[in-house]
C-alpha cells in the first residue's frame, strides 16, 4: 500500500479506507502523498487478491499530483451510498518563487458519480473553494445532527473550520443515542 507500481515509497501523509466508492467491489484504502504524488486508491476484490491501484480509474492520478497533501477523508456528503472524498493540501515551506506551488492550497472535494470521481470543489465549498489553506488534518462529524456529514479541517497556524453540509440529502440515516 505504501509503494507505486514501480515499488518506490510514497510519503503517505493521510490514511482512510471505504467500502462504498465508485465501482468497487472490496475495501478501498487511500493515501494522501506529497506533491509529484497522486492520492493513491487502493481497492481489493476479493480475499484472495492484491489491493490494486484505482486512482487512474478513478480520474484522481492527474487531478491531485501539484499539492502536498495531508489529511483524507471518505464520506458520503449526499447520502446517495457511495463514498466522496475530501482532501486537505498545504506546503511545508514558502518555495513558490523556485517550484511555483503556492504554500497555501485548496481544499478539494471530489465527488462520486458510477465508476469516476470528479471535482465537486467549486459547487460544494462555495468562497472556500478558491481560498488556500496549510490544510493539515480532516475529521468528518455531524456538529448539526441533521444526519448529513460535516467536516472539521485545520489550518495549521489558523483557526481549525467547521464546515456544514447543506446539501440535499438523497437517502436516508439513522441517529443512535447512546
Amino acid at each position: 500500500l505504501a509503494a507505486n507500481e514501480g515499488g518506490a515509497a510514497f510519503a503517505g501523509m493521510g490514511i482512510d479506507g471505504t467500502y462504498d466508492i465508485a465501482g468497487a467491489a472490496g475495501p478501498c484504502i487511500a493515501t494522501a502523498n506529497f506533491s509529484g504524488e497522486p492520492v493513491t486508491v487502493m481497492c481489493r476484490s476479493s480475499a484472495r487478491r492484491p489491493f490494486l491501484h484505482r486512482e487512474s480509474a478513478l480520474g484522481l492520478r492527474e487531478r491531485t499530483l501539484a499539492w502536498v497533501k495531508f489529511g483524507l477523508r471518505f464520506f458520503d456528503a449526499d447520502l446517495d451510498g457511495d463514498d466522496d472524498l475530501v482532501v486537505a493540501s498545504g506546503g511545508l515551506t514558502d518555495d513558490e518563487p523556485i517550484t511555483g506551488i503556492p504554500r497555501r492550497q485548496p481544499l478539494e472535494i471530489f465527488a462520486a458519480d458510477g465508476d469516476r470521481m470528479y471535482d465537486a470543489s467549486r459547487e460544494a465549498l462555495g468562497p472556500l473553494a478558491g481560498r488556500g489553506l496549510l490544510g493539515r488534518a480532516v475529521a468528518v462529524i455531524d456538529a448539526d445532527l441533521d444526519g448529513a456529514p460535516d467536516l472539521i479541517v485545520t489550518d495549521n497556524g489558523g483557526r481549525a473550520l467547521l464546515l456544514r453540509n447543506r446539501s440535499a440529502p438523497r437517502g436516508h440515516f439513522l441517529a443512535l443515542r447512546l
